[in-house]
């Protein structure tokens, strides 16, 4: 009986060694996140230069995660941001600090140019876009305007990614080579 046992659990051992290669043999390597990942598709676009910091903010994040070329009839993404902040809520409690908002309007075109170069442009995608971001001021000058800054820079981020998940969206469909 003991040498029975001793069989099937070796057996028993043997298959689940054989079922946990072929289960890794059907795992691939490729990266989930990253670069090269699966989940983080690339697209060949050239991007319109910056006019103001947080422009460059958006245009670095979308170059960094859609991918960028030098193609000269590669679709041309133009974004323009514009600022605003509002003061939230209001108190009489008494205390110094007030909560702000800052809102980024972003919009956003994507242009191929027409058959014969820039004459008759073709809009590929045009859209507006928003994200916002909070920030709390105490009345010290410099950490009023360091709060805003860091506001600024948060919100030009979440833009960023609400533009990238919408160009994705619209590419998806609309094919961006002729």
């Amino acid at each position: 009986m003991w040498l029975f046992s001793k069989i099937i659990h070796r057996a028993l051992f043997a298959t689940s060694l054989l079922v946990g290669a072929m289960v890794l043999a059907a795992c691939s390597f490729a990266p989930l996140y990253g670069e090269n990942s699966r989940s983080n598709p690339r697209f060949e676009l050239a991007y319109a230069e910056p006019n103001s910091r947080l422009e460059q903010i958006v245009y670095q994040d979308l170059r960094l995660k859609l991918g960028e070329t030098q193609q000269l009839d590669a679709p041309l993404l133009s974004i323009s941001v514009s600022k605003s902040s509002r003061r939230v809520g209001r108190s009489s409690n008494g205390t110094p600090s007030v909560i702000y908002e800052i809102i980024l309007s972003g919009s956003v075109s994507l242009v191929r140019a027409g058959a014969g170069g820039n004459d008759n442009p073709e809009t590929i995608f045009s859209s507006k876009r928003v994200a916002s971001a909070s920030y709390t001021t105490n009345g010290q000058v410099l950490n009023d305007r360091q709060a805003e800054q860091d506001a600024s820079e948060r919100a030009a981020h979440q833009l960023s990614e609400v533009i990238r998940l919408t160009l994705i969206g619209a590419l998806a469909t609309t094919p961006t080579q002729q």
